[in-house]
């Protein structure tokens, strides 16, 4: 009887450091899922629907950091795949994320993606890396994202 009782805690406890360890791990899936979601703002561009540049701003505000937020703003980085897709009328549409791979710390996850985009009938991928914090895996915030410029029809596209 106390063997078996003694396996059994040993069990428990086991099992309940496993689950405590695995409690704060994100999985790919849910950094894919995140990272559409934001890109699909920026980069999904329907000329025949356009956005206001506010609009745009305003749907990415909640993925991203003040400091990344304020500086992207002022820099028009939100908006520049939609002024890309007016010059050259053309549709831009996010067609698939890629977590290339992940690094998780304690604060913080870095990740690297490659993007494929539809630019007109053609597709390009575009490599990027982000960094993000989050309380828990449901609620994250970019801090910071740095994308390859990509070159379409001879046209730089940041």
């Amino acid at each position: 009887m106390s063997k078996f009782l003694t396996l059994f805690i040993l069990s428990l406890t086991t099992i309940i450091l496993i689950a405590c360890n695995n409690q704060n791990v994100v999985s790919e899936s849910v950094l894919e899922n995140f990272v559409t979601g934001y890109k699909k703002e920026i980069y999904n561009v329907d000329l025949q629907n356009e956005m206001e540049d506010s609009v745009i701003v305003a749907n990415v505000k909640p993925f991203v950091g003040d400091e990344l937020f304020n500086r992207n703003k002022k820099n028009g980085i939100y908006v520049l795949p939609k002024y890309f897709a007016s010059e050259n009328e053309v549709n831009i549409r996010l067609e698939k994320t890629k977590i290339d791979s992940f690094k998780q710390n304690d604060s913080n996850i870095e990740v690297k993606y490659t993007l494929t985009l539809k630019i007109g009938n053609e597709e390009f991928e575009k490599q990027g890396i982000m960094t993000i914090t989050g309380d828990d895996k449901e609620h994250f915030i970019i801090n910071n994202d740095h994308e390859t410029p990509i070159m379409v029809n001879g046209q730089k596209l940041m």
